[in-house]
């Protein structure tokens, strides 16, 4: 896949199986004007990145997991709709407790595979 793609310092472009980019329209506040009409201000659009990961080794499992737990990280991703790279603070919003499997007691992780979501703030 030809895109950027990286958490962090952390470049996720070469394992990369599914790479999505969506935009949410959020709206900042509702004006409602004397004859009682309700007018949305919208802000600007938030981009959401879904993607998913080839298998992965013992060892990328552990930093991508590393990445991800943080909750809040530095991502620099292709926006296919403007066509270009950009960087956005994003959190993440799916449960990486499904995605990456506990291996052993000691608190190894492993990838078990399905999409990771990350929403810009």
């Amino acid at each position: 896949m030809d895109v950027t793609f990286k958490i962090g310092t952390l470049d996720l472009h070469s394992i990369l199986s599914t790479y999505n980019v969506r935009y949410e329209t959020t709206y900042q506040k509702v004006i409602t004007t004397l004859d009682n009409v309700e007018h949305p201000f919208p802000a600007p659009f938030r981009p959401i990145v879904t993607f998913s990961l080839f298998p992965l080794t013992d060892l990328q499992s552990k930093s991508v997991y590393d990445a991800l737990s943080g909750n809040i990280a530095s991502v620099t991703f292709t926006d296919p709709h403007a066509g270009q790279d950009r960087v956005l603070t994003m959190r993440v919003t799916s449960d990486l407790e499904f995605a990456f499997g506990l291996k052993s007691i000691d608190g190894n992780r492993y990838y078990k595979g399905g999409e990771i979501e990350l929403r810009a703030k």
